[in-house]
């Protein structure tokens, strides 16, 4: 979706991204459970690291957004 708004591909590894918001989903929408039922144990590390993901996340995807709205300016 952001490479069609944008205009460009994005080099950005989201898999860490991706694995919080399924973490999130199991969470919010199967009662803390997995897929198979299994309950999911956090700690404040995983809290932490979450955090610490999407921030990552997000920054990289300002760049990208400055990066083409500097191209489309440029053009």
């Amino acid at each position: 979706m952001y490479e069609q708004v944008l205009g460009t591909k994005l080099d950005i590894d989201i898999s860490k991204v991706v694995k919080v918001t399924k973490l999130r989903h199991d969470i919010v929408h199967r009662n803390g459970k997995t897929v198979d039922g299994n309950m999911i144990s956090l700690n404040a590390q995983d809290f932490t690291q979450a955090i610490d993901d999407i921030k990552e996340f997000a920054g990289l995807l300002q760049v990208a957004i400055n990066e083409a709205q500097t191209a489309i300016k440029g053009h």
